[in-house]
């Protein structure tokens, strides 16, 4: 959002960085439990999601994309956020265009 300063978040960036911090336990369940498509992206440099973890979550569920933007930080989408729009959309399309192959067949 834009503020009199310049742009910014609309959330609290220290309440939401405390709450992935409590983020902890096994969470597969709920990661697996969901069929529909989903876009996994990866910062490269993310202290966050290890790489490994983010190519068990990818083949744990059904139709999940993993993408990574190398040489970003967890805040990929501010980072690098032109490879951010590029692997959004894409999936976006992919999504579209199942959706309609599956609805037309």
């Amino acid at each position: 959002m834009e503020f009199e300063d310049g742009w910014g978040l609309l959330f609290d960036t220290d309440a939401m960085m405390a709450s992935q911090r409590a983020f902890v336990g096994d969470f597969s369940d709920r990661w697996t439990a969901s069929r529909q498509p989903a876009l996994l992206l990866r910062a490269g440099e993310s202290f966050l999601l290890t790489r490994a973890t983010a190519e068990w979550m990818a083949g744990a569920r059904p139709h999940t994309e993993l993408t990574e933007l190398p040489g970003c930080g967890h805040w990929l989408h501010a980072d690098d956020p032109d490879g951010f729009a590029q692997a959004v959309g894409g999936f976006l399309d992919t999504v579209r265009i199942r959706r309609t192959f599956s609805t037309t067949s």
